[in-house]
């Protein structure tokens, strides 16, 4: 895990348009009681070097 400024600033290089990929979900997961918006969210490939990334994905059942 690492600070917001250590994240992006081990950030080395960032793809180009060819490289966008929109990912979204059907509820926001915002809101008492429960909302259903769908969102989307995109973004660039990107390579980080010398950061930890958490993946939620290999953690769980530890």
């Amino acid at each position: 895990q690492a600070t917001t400024t250590d994240f992006w600033g081990a950030m080395k290089k960032v793809g180009g348009p060819s490289t966008y990929v929109l990912g979204g979900a059907f509820n926001c997961g915002k809101a008492q009681p429960a909302q259903v918006a769908a969102v989307s969210h995109g973004c660039p490939a990107a390579i980080f070097e010398k950061i930890n990334i958490l993946n939620t994905v290999a953690e769980v059942g530890k």
